[in-house]
């Protein structure tokens, strides 16, 4: 049987519009801004750790990791310059791309959420979730040409 809330209780909901911000869809984009702002007005540590964590290695590594690669490709198969050594670059920036365990944490969090549906908390991942997994397939293989 599905979880009920007394009637008072969903008046209240519905009285302060609290069930319009309860249905929210949330970006990786905005999830990382909004985490830099909460750092910025509470000072606290975990919520920077969690910015970069999101931000800076799932975000902007895999899109400089992309970049590079395209750069090498570029530069050794087109232009034909065998002394560019931009491949280190190319490999650090791999490992520090951390799209890939950015996704299977969305995976794993909403098949884990999946028990609370019965207690009305749904957290499902939306159609983002595909292009993500499409975005790092696409960078795995920019990763193997360019090396």
């Amino acid at each position: 049987s599905r979880f009920h809330l007394p009637s008072t209780v969903v008046n209240l909901v519905h009285g302060f519009g609290i069930d319009d911000s309860l249905k929210t869809e949330v970006s990786l984009c905005s999830a990382s801004f909004d985490m830099l702002g909460w750092f910025l007005a509470n000072g606290e540590l975990n919520v920077l750790l969690g910015f970069i964590l999101l931000g800076g290695l799932s975000m902007v590594c895999t899109i400089a990791s992309v970049v590079a690669s395209l750069v090498l490709v570029v530069r050794v198969g087109l232009l034909d310059d065998p002394g560019c050594h931009f491949s280190w670059v190319l490999h650090m920036l791999r490992h520090m791309a951390m799209l890939d365990v950015c996704v299977t944490g969305f995976i794993v969090v909403s098949l884990a959420a999946k028990i609370y549906q019965e207690q009305g908390l749904v957290v499902e991942c939306g159609v983002g979730l595909y292009w993500m997994i499409a975005s790092e397939v696409v960078h795995h293989v920019l990763h193997h040409i360019a090396l």
